[in-house]
């Protein structure tokens, strides 16, 4: 199941809602990543990831520079992992106006992960 939060307005709860719902999936057991795409990476920093010990982001594997493997971040939550932002976010698309299929990127990449 793939579950997104999305409104470009904001100050509507989206991040809160998202980390919230995602802790409270993976407390029922259920496996949970959770793709932080906000350049203000709020979930990242809510899930108690080290921003400055982050290495690679969901920018890398959106610019094809990793895979999304290489971007998964283990948190304090039993079975909820992360894949954080960051700042480069903000100009990813700029970056990626021109690529051909760009607004499929994510979802392919998706499906690779899972098998």
């Amino acid at each position: 199941m793939i579950t997104s939060l999305i409104s470009m307005k904001g100050g509507t709860a989206k991040t809160t809602t998202a980390v919230n719902l995602a802790a409270y999936l993976a407390l029922t057991g259920l496996r949970v990543l959770l793709i932080d795409l906000d350049p203000q990476n709020f979930a990242t920093v809510c899930l108690g990831v080290e921003t400055e010990k982050v290495k690679v982001s969901i920018s890398d594997v959106l610019l094809d520079q990793h895979n999304l493997s290489d971007t998964i971040y283990r948190t304090n939550v039993p079975h909820l992992d992360l894949i954080p932002a960051d700042r480069r976010l903000a100009s990813s698309d700029v970056l990626l106006a021109d690529a051909p299929g760009r607004e499929k990127i994510l979802k392919e990449k998706l499906e690779r992960l899972r098998g």
